[in-house]
């Protein structure tokens, strides 16, 4: 089976455009947690010279795979009751991991000329038939963070903001 890296890389996203580098997966006292560093190359949209700084698309890229790496590494230890790895790219390959509410604040302009240190932590975890996580993050020390609501169906669903307003605060 290819690593989730190779998964990624090779399955979700164009070449050049994987940004996931030195993973790190744990679980303390506060929930689960990721740290990567992100090799951000951001997406040319305009004409001209190409944007030297993290953006708000880099940071979606950089926040979807962040989230798919960390929730497989919880798949693979259990955590997301009895799905398997095969069941969850299967999800994740018919586009049913959604990132349904993202707040980023950008403190600080972060270059992108060297790797960005980053981690993930997970805030909230509703388990069931579709479990729904809230991840915060943080880049480059807090330059740029906050979090993301994501909804994992493991079957084609219509989500509605009542199911997700049930993740308890």
């Amino acid at each position: 089976m290819k690593t989730t890296f190779d998964f990624l890389a090779d399955e979700i996203y164009l070449p050049g455009y994987m940004a996931l580098t030195n993973p790190d997966f744990g679980r303390g006292i506060g929930g689960y947690w990721a740290t990567f560093d992100f090799n951000v190359r951001e997406p040319p949209v305009v004409r001209g010279d190409q944007f030297n700084y993290f953006t708000p698309r880099g940071l979606h890229l950089c926040a979807s795979q962040a989230g798919i790496a960390m929730v497989e590494a919880m798949v693979r230890d259990g955590l997301l009751g009895d799905m398997d790895i095969p069941q969850f790219r299967g999800i994740v390959l018919g586009s049913r991991v959604k990132m349904v509410e993202l707040y980023q604040k950008f403190r600080r302009e972060l270059g992108v000329e060297r790797p960005i240190p980053g981690r993930l932590d997970v805030e909230r975890l509703r388990l069931g038939g579709t479990p729904i996580l809230r991840i915060g993050f943080d880049f480059g020390n807090k330059a740029v963070h906050g979090n993301f609501v994501s909804v994992i169906a493991s079957h084609p669903v219509h989500p509605t903001n009542a199911d997700i307003m049930r993740v308890p605060a």
